[in-house]
């Protein structure tokens, strides 16, 4: 049913109620653990007596980075501080990984500007030297992943503090664990560095700070950098389903995954595109051949409800055991990998998860750091009914701050729901805040209640 009003001045409101028959099934990721217990996840997949170890290092690396002890790992922060020095250590655990951090240490220190307060922070480093073969060229192939979170918020709600489990202890227990797994192996002939990124979160624009500082102060030569892959939110795997974009940026990455997730089970998505609001974009800038692993957005992204006890570790082990099969068949033929630069948008709704539909296009832009502007809208569309226009620049979503198209299209997507969940489903307004008629140059996109016009509708879903 669709209705229609219009309150004074330029707010529009759209009311359009979605009934419970016109949602799509969709799997919900593992319900979290029982309090006081470890986190009771079923097993998907393979499971044996590796795996099983691997999880349980996994689960111990995710409850402490994403303990309350640790405050949110804000950047700068004194929680920051003990999870990059508690990396160091781990890293420092496993024979055979040495630092590679700023003289002679595990850290890469630089600051953040543009915040409340100059931001000290720490990139965490560390290399398993390659076994170089006799005439060889040297290579190094990063994996990295961000460590700093959201820190605690700014009221007094029951649960103050942004955990970040999935967003992104997953990806640092993936990396220490694959760490692990290339060290005990036979050495790689490239060198490998472990690079767990800082200040990924804050700053302007999508933030990714600690992976900009690496660019402009490499740890190792770019030029001898054959390939970088990010771990950002590997902790929700479900169906063996696992997103990996940028295998568009080399001929040869199609080929590599493939062979490494042949026999796994897992369900590889692939995306070509290299351009991802996270730190395989400053690599993918500096014309590095990149991948970055994801096994998708979820209800509790950003939220204080990302914790340890939601995220499925041995998911993020078959993750793990994947990505060194990976780095084994990158390294055996590293020569082979030109750099690519694809063009393709990045497409973060695969073809898995419903979305929600406002009938509206925005402008296709090569850089995610711009904000969306409307390039098309459908009559008769949720959209139109509301009166977003052509030309419009939507700055903020339900209260959030949308500063580049990848938020945006974020906000515009349907939250994962559980059956339960579905049948009790009840539509609800989206409140969006546009920049309109040249308002602003379009640069700037802070919100401003002076200028900005201000829409309500609830989507359909698609």
């Amino acid at each position: 049913m669709l209705s229609c009003g219009r309150t004074d001045g330029e707010i529009t409101v759209l009311s359009l109620t979605v009934t419970a028959a016109m949602l799509v099934p969709l799997a919900r990721g593992p319900a979290a653990a029982p309090t006081g217990q470890p986190h009771a996840i079923a097993v998907e997949g393979e499971s044996g007596e590796r795996l099983d170890a691997m999880a349980v290092r996994i689960a111990d690396t995710v409850d402490w980075l994403a303990s309350d002890a640790l405050e949110g790992r804000y950047a700068g922060s004194e929680g920051g501080r003990r999870a990059a020095e508690g990396l160091a250590s781990r890293l420092d655990a496993i024979d055979g990984v040495e630092p590679a951090g700023v003289d002679g240490s595990w850290f890469q220190p630089f600051t953040v500007a543009g915040l409340s307060h100059e931001a000290r922070c720490r990139n965490v480093a560390g290399r398993l030297l390659g076994r170089r073969t006799k005439g060889s060229e040297p290579s190094t192939i990063v994996l990295g992943a961000h460590y700093d979170h959201r820190g605690r918020t700014d009221t007094d709600d029951e649960d103050p503090v942004f955990n970040g489990a999935d967003d992104n202890a997953s990806g640092c227990a993936a990396v220490l664990e694959i760490a692990g797994l290339l060290a005990a192996g036979d050495r790689p002939e490239s060198d490998i560095l472990f690079v767990f990124f800082d200040a990924e979160e804050v700053g302007v624009g999508l933030g990714i700070n600690g992976s900009d500082h690496y660019i402009s102060a490499p740890l190792a030569p770019l030029d001898e950098t054959a390939l970088m892959i990010n771990f950002d939110m590997v902790g929700r795997l479900t169906g063996g389903l696992l997103m990996v974009g940028g295998t568009g940026t080399s001929a040869a990455l199609p080929n590599f995954v493939a062979e490494a997730s042949t026999g796994t089970g897992l369900r590889i998505h692939e995306l070509a595109t290299g351009i991802a609001g996270s730190d395989n974009l400053p690599f993918f800038e500096a014309r590095i051949p990149v991948l970055f692993v994801f096994t998708g957005f979820h209800r509790d992204y950003h939220e204080p409800t990302d914790e340890a006890g939601l995220v499925n570790v041995h998911g993020i082990a078959r993750v793990a055991d994947f990505a060194a099969r990976l780095v084994r068949a990158v390294d055996r033929r590293r020569h082979d990998l030109p750099f690519a630069a694809d063009t393709e948008e990045m497409d973060v709704k695969p073809d898995w998860s419903p979305r929600l539909r406002l009938g509206v296009t925005f402008e296709k832009a090569l850089w995610f750091r711009i904000p969306a502007k409307v390039s098309d809208v459908e009559e008769g569309s949720p959209a139109g009914a509301a009166g977003l226009r052509v030309g419009d620049v939507v700055v903020e979503i339900d209260g959030v701050p949308t500063p580049d198209h990848q938020t945006t299209e974020r906000l515009l997507r349907l939250d994962d729901l559980s059956p339960t969940e579905r049948e009790a489903f009840t539509p609800r307004p989206m409140t969006l805040r546009v920049h309109r008629d040249g308002c602003r140059d379009g640069i700037e996109h802070e919100p401003d209640t002076a200028c900005d016009t201000v829409l309500r509708c609830t989507p359909e879903l698609r």
